[in-house]
């Protein structure tokens, strides 16, 4: 798989770090640049022409929103990813409607963020008032898993043992067992591991961020 050009764009240096280190391990995601000037972000797209431009919503001297149109205007197949600490409904609203792919909460899980980029370029599209969890329910329904197995699956992402899981959800180990014979064999995997890593790449996890697009 080619590996995606990623630029990153917040004006908090802190925050850059912390998405460079969540993309790290992710070889099909590369990131080509960073910045914490919002007015170097479209000269940076002209001369690096990023598949993807993580932007920062509120950033000094150049708003998110006016570099997200800024970006499209010249560069239409760019993918541009909001990326803010508030879920101001009319923000969202905005960013989508002048074109942005996706909308990430800062407050997002890092493991999660790799896969709501990936979700980005892959142009999977939500409705604007749904969340993402609706929106991971909907993928787990379409990968053949109950709810009840959506359940289970997301508490292994958590590392929560097979006997914490039944606890967690009133059943029996056994049953724990049961659902997760099933969630291997619909996802084609064979461990803990690769089944949280198959579920990540797929969005069938519901992590704490809003990601709507």
């Amino acid at each position: 798989m080619p590996r995606a050009k990623v630029l990153v764009a917040d004006d908090h240096a802190l925050m850059i770090e912390a998405v460079l280190a969540a993309l790290s391990d992710h070889d099909d995601l590369q990131v080509v640049a960073t910045t914490t000037d919002a007015t170097k972000i479209l000269g940076l797209v002209r001369r690096l022409r990023p598949d993807v431009a993580l932007v920062d919503v509120l950033m000094p001297r150049l708003d998110g929103i006016t570099v997200l149109k800024r970006i499209l205007a010249e560069f239409p197949d760019t993918v541009v990813v909001m990326f803010s600490a508030s879920e101001d409904p009319q923000v969202i609203e905005t960013a989508f409607r002048l074109g942005a792919r996706a909308f990430v909460l800062k407050h997002i899980d890092p493991a999660d963020l790799a896969g709501a980029i990936r979700q980005a370029i892959k142009g999977t599209v939500f409705n604007s008032t749904k969340t993402f969890a609706e929106a991971a329910a909907e993928a787990a329904q379409e990968a053949g898993l109950s709810r009840k197995q959506q359940e289970v699956l997301n508490l292994v992402a958590a590392g929560l043992s097979n006997s914490a899981i039944a606890r967690e959800l009133w059943l029996s180990t056994h049953t724990v067992k049961f659902h997760l014979t099933h969630i291997y064999r619909l996802l084609g995997v064979h461990s803990r591991t690769e089944a949280i890593n198959e579920a990540r790449r797929r969005g069938l996890l519901t992590p704490a961020l809003s990601i709507v697009a």
